[in-house]
């Protein structure tokens, strides 16, 4: 029995269309100044929509270990998504960041996940990316380490509008 191939067009809104992955393990290290946001390195995708009027389905994880502070200052980071060059999404928590500490003995490091929709309403070829920065200390934070987990996932699926 021959296969079919579907037209995209004729998909009901909703479903989905394709999806792309990327995982990595290279870490990456944030500035200690504060918001000067870096790419985080192995997060990012290219994806070239099937339709333009696409939704796309960002989820993106990155291990984070924020290091201790001194004086019992908060230490935090913030990630944030771009569409090609554009800021689509800013992920802080009340200006602490992703990920804080307040102790100056302690470490920590946790999986931050999160997810975005985005509407770019074209049909050209899109770069997502991610960004990290310290948003609270001055403090250099990791992320991605190979030696401290298992890295970074990122996937955009793209959705009939």
């Amino acid at each position: 029995m021959a296969l079919t191939k579907l037209n995209t067009s004729a998909l009901p809104a909703g479903s989905v269309l394709q999806v792309v992955t990327a995982t990595t393990t290279v870490g990456t290290a944030t500035s200690n100044t504060h918001n000067n946001y870096v790419d985080i390195a192995g997060m990012s995708l290219t994806i070239t929509p099937k339709l333009a009027n696409s939704n796309f389905l960002i989820t993106y994880t990155n291990h984070i270990f924020v290091p201790s502070v001194s004086g019992e200052n908060w230490s935090g980071v913030g990630i944030r998504l771009l569409r090609d060059s554009t800021v689509i999404q800013t992920q802080t928590n009340s200006s602490y960041g992703t990920a804080h500490n307040l102790y100056s003995s302690g470490r920590m490091m946790v999986y931050a996940t999160d997810s975005f929709v985005d509407t770019p309403n074209t049909a050209n070829a899109i770069t997502y990316h991610l960004e990290a920065a310290t948003v609270q200390g001055s403090v250099a934070n990791d992320l991605n380490q190979p030696s401290y987990g298992t890295g970074g996932k990122f996937h955009i699926m793209e959705i009939a509008g």
